[in-house]
């Protein structure tokens, strides 16, 4: 069961990968139609602008679940790199728990910032006039990715069990 429940959370950040990746893509395709309408056309495309911008705040929060499963993630390793046995696992156990707890609290004040903005209808002040609860509902909807990505971290310690058992 907990090797089920391990798999099904990398295949979901596998997946968000995926995702992300194709943003970044469609992010590219974005930004050269802004450079392209700037220059040659010579019509900016503030909606081009716009969108990449929510773009990137969107793919930076739904990837960072995939970037911890991948362990790609930005580490200082000065210490980490001579643990080794029982002292990485409870270092890494510590790290994975204070990590948990940071996650919980920015989704905790995601979703709240997220209510505010539809409660007040906050819009963009550009000629796009868009909802800006979409926008910040990325980062609560991103860090559960993520917190599902530490939670099936915290089981693979707890238990000492590979996920490919």
């Amino acid at each position: 069961m907990k090797n089920r429940v391990v798999r099904s959370i990398d295949k979901i950040n596998e997946f968000m990968g995926y995702f992300t990746g194709f943003s970044i893509f469609v992010l590219l395709v974005l930004a050269t139609w802004g450079v392209f309408s700037r220059y040659v056309l010579r019509r900016p495309s503030h909606i081009a602008l716009e969108i990449s911008g929510y773009l990137m705040v969107a793919l930076t929060f739904f990837g960072s679940g995939y970037i911890l499963l991948k362990a790609k993630h930005v580490s200082v390793q000065v210490l980490t790199s001579r643990l080794k046995g029982a002292g990485r696992r409870i270092h890494d156990l510590t790290v994975n728990i204070l990590l948990f707890l940071f996650t919980a609290l920015v989704i905790y004040e995601g979703i709240g910032f997220t209510l505010l903005a539809y409660r007040e209808h906050y819009r963009s002040t550009s000629l796009l006039n868009f909802p800006m609860w979409i926008v910040y509902m990325t980062i609560p909807i991103g860090m559960v990715f993520l917190l599902l990505q530490i939670i099936r971290n915290i089981m693979v310690l707890v238990t000492g069990e590979s996920p490919d058992e």
